[in-house]
């Protein structure tokens, strides 16, 4: 007759206490490693709220990339591609703005970094300011079909 601890300890392997813990430095994200000219998640977060606010503006968000989108992530260019042509007003024309300009020189590289929907948000951002961005729509439709 067996005991109670031995059908116990059959159900649970005796390494079931052993298995690794994460460790705290480690980053919580890991498909989604950060390039060295990114800032730290939380201040990407942080921009990431500055752009979505209720008190954002085109200008705001254009600002914002002009002070720190050299750090910005893939996520936060698409972003402000998206809020700074949400936000317009209908007599600003961003294609004359250097600063919309610069954020699609500045996504243009990072292209291999962003998932489907980043890249349809600044596509059809960048469209929609009346940006060439046929090189982001190319690169769209090449990972539809992957």
């Amino acid at each position: 007759m067996e005991h109670r601890e031995d059908r116990v300890r059959r159900r649970r392997p005796e390494r079931f206490n052993e298995r690794p813990r994460p460790r705290r430095d480690e980053p919580h994200d890991t498909q989604r490693q950060q390039t060295t000219a990114e800032a730290p998640l939380h201040q990407q977060i942080q921009w990431g709220k500055q752009m979505t606010g209720p008190n954002a503006t085109t200008d705001s968000v254009l600002a914002l990339f002009a002070a720190h989108g050299h750090n910005f992530s893939a996520r936060n260019l698409a972003t402000a591609a998206h809020r700074a042509v949400k936000l317009r007003r209908h007599y600003v024309d961003l294609r004359r703005d250097r600063r919309m300009m610069a954020l699609a020189d500045a996504a243009r590289p990072r292209l291999g970094e962003c998932s489907s929907q980043e890249l349809a948000k600044m596509a059809r951002a960048l469209a929609k300011a009346g940006i060439n961005a046929l090189d982001l729509i190319k690169a769209k439709a090449d990972t539809a079909r992957t």
